[in-house]
């Protein structure tokens, strides 16, 4: 039974991704990044990116070539050294090359050569989680230059404090200039992403991608900060856990796009290096926790409760590993506890589908978005795919379609348990089925009515209204049907009364409504005609063809019949009740009439 489920929620999530890819573009790569090969000149036995004023950027991860430190201790000089007595040593990096360097050392080198006196050029590494990079070239002197960056290096010590690893090129006008950038890496594969930017084009760049981070963080705190305020409004829980879960997985991709690292704490490299994954494992640990809250009052079943426990237990096990002893055990169950919460967050919704909650299936829906927004970073992870958006902004469009779901699907559970609580605690007051005043509240009522007309020398009215075919509901069609029209004959009851006027539910199909003010036979009559004539009025809950059939019966009070007990509610009303259950129920509309 759980394949079919599985299979569908897998057709909706490849069908809102394709349309994604087609809707939404892609802000934050929109660069106008020119081709490689045209600017490409053989100068000696290495291409050269030729670099002039007209050009804005360029890709540079076709024409840089690589080489791995198996030891991770070689120098660039050495480096040099090795590659002149090698030719064969540094091979050409593909777009699509994915790279294992744990404990090791990956070099890549290139050759510049600028024809503008005036321009400068940047050099952007597009992997915000690198651990270490370093940029070597000889000046005119033939001294060693190096600039640092990755997470390992404080941004203080940064070339530029920015989001993704920059260096600035040393780029006399018309000289090559021949780099080697040296990365690491730890337990996680890499790729490449190497651009090269003139200044005026990095700045317009880096605002277009702050604006658009910006509003997306914006978004998120308005979110959290408004989960909170509803928690204390509606007093319920599952929006205090959405909170905690935005917070954590807001926090998560602050630091997969490098911003926690840029604004959180740029002079603590060890945290900038860990934070990721302790936040990646809190997400994981997290997200099963959030959903079992949200379903808790459909979804009951001890197995799954148990697996959510297990799963949070390891989860913070794991983050406290990664937090303070990080081995490449604990990173690979990060990614295999990762898959398995978003399995048992759509077992929880599944089960819970299964009871036929009606806003499970929003909560299902809300989740496929960050479902598929996580899959490339794990195959990122295990070296399935290489880095690219997906990879970094994945998850930022995946909890933008999120957000508004899972708030609905919220703020209508809220909404149907705050009715539900609305209901339970009217229940001494009300009736359950349709919410008018019960027995009890008509009988108080009626006192004070009685009271007002014995003072005023007034009559009042009191017209019982009895479901005459409600019998027939229940056999030829369903139980179901008749707690319908029961239903419709309240509404309309209340439609058409006054605000001085009650209305109850004093029996199973029996209804009571006071009329006070100066009453006459006329005006009684009126009323007894109104409440015929809007019994027979169209709808469209009841069965084709089906309307309400009433049996009336109206009173003008106090009358010479029941002159003896005018002053007790209860004996008035159970004198109108009595006369009234002796007249006889026929399937049509009757109106009978008693004291004129």
């Amino acid at each position: 039974m759980l394949t079919p489920f599985l299979l569908r929620t897998f057709k909706v999530a490849c069908s809102l991704w394709l349309l994604l890819g087609f809707v939404l573009p892609p802000p934050l790569l929109a660069q106008d990044v020119s081709r490689p090969a045209e600017l490409l000149s053989d100068l000696g036995r290495h291409p050269t990116i030729e670099l002039s004023s007209a050009l804005r950027s360029v890709d540079a991860t076709p024409l840089v070539r690589y080489w791995i430190d198996e030891s991770r201790h070689a120098t660039a000089s050495q480096v040099l050294e090795k590659a002149s007595l090698n030719t064969a040593l540094f091979k050409k990096a593909g777009e699509r090359d994915i790279f294992r360097i744990h404990d090791k050392a990956l070099w890549l080198r290139f050759a510049a050569k600028s024809q503008s006196v005036q321009t400068r050029w940047l050099l952007e590494i597009g992997n915000p989680l690198a651990d270490g990079l370093q940029l070597h070239w000889k000046d005119s002197k033939g001294a060693w230059n190096v600039q640092k960056a990755g997470d390992i290096v404080p941004r203080s010590e940064w070339p530029l404090s920015t989001r993704l690893p920059t260096f600035y090129l040393d780029q006399p006008p018309g000289e090559v200039v021949e780099y080697f950038l040296r990365m690491e890496h730890q337990r996680a594969p890499v790729s490449l992403q190497v651009t090269v930017f003139q200044d005026a084009e990095y700045v317009a760049q880096q605002h277009t991608q702050m604006l658009t981070l910006g509003l997306f963080f914006g978004l998120l705190l308005l979110v959290f900060t408004g989960t909170l305020t509803m928690a204390a409004i509606m007093r319920d829980g599952a929006f205090l856990a959405y909170g905690g879960y935005i917070a954590v997985l807001g926090g998560f991709i602050l630091t997969n796009v490098g911003l926690s690292a840029l604004y959180l704490w740029p002079d603590s490299p060890r945290i900038a290096d860990r934070a990721v994954f302790v936040l990646a494992s809190l997400s994981a640990a997290i997200a099963p926790l959030f959903v079992r809250v949200i379903l808790k009052p459909v979804m009951a079943r001890e197995s799954i409760d148990a697996a959510i426990r297990a799963m949070a237990l390891v989860m913070l096990v794991i983050t406290l590993i990664e937090a303070f002893a990080p081995t490449m055990a604990s990173y690979l169950l990060i990614n295999v506890a990762t898959v398995l919460s978003l399995m048992l967050v759509y077992v929880m919704v599944y089960a819970a589908w299964q009871r036929g909650d009606a806003s499970t299936r929003w909560i299902a829906v809300g989740f496929i978005p960050v479902v598929l927004g996580v899959v490339p970073i794990l195959a990122r992870n295990l070296g399935l795919i290489n880095s690219g958006f997906l990879t970094q902004y994945g998850m930022l469009v995946g909890v933008s379609l999120e957000i508004p779901l899972l708030l609905y699907a919220l703020t209508t559970r809220s909404m149907r348990r705050r009715d539900n609580l609305m209901r339970s605690a009217g229940l001494p007051t009300q009736d359950a089925l349709t919410r008018l005043p019960n027995l009890r509240s008509f009988i108080s009522h009626l006192h004070g009515v009685i009271t007002r007309a014995a003072r005023y020398r007034q009559n009042y009215g009191l017209l019982i209204i009895d479901l005459a075919n409600e019998a027939w509901f229940a056999k030829e069609h369903t139980r179901e049907v008749a707690d319908q029209a029961l239903i419709l004959l309240a509404s309309r009851l209340q439609r058409i009364s006054r605000d001085v006027d009650l209305v109850s539910r004093i029996g199973p199909i029996q209804f009571a409504m006071v009329i006070e003010g100066p009453c006459d036979a006329r005006r009684m009559a009126n009323w007894a005609t109104r409440i015929a004539a809007y019994g027979q009025k169209p709808n469209e809950v009841l069965p084709v063809g089906a309307s309400l059939k009433l049996k009336i019966t109206c009173a003008l009070m106090p009358s010479a019949a029941n002159s003896l007990v005018a002053d007790e509610a209860n004996e008035q009303l159970a004198w109108v009740i009595a006369q009234a259950d002796a007249l006889p129920i026929d399937q049509r509309n009757a109106v009978h009439t008693l004291g004129f």
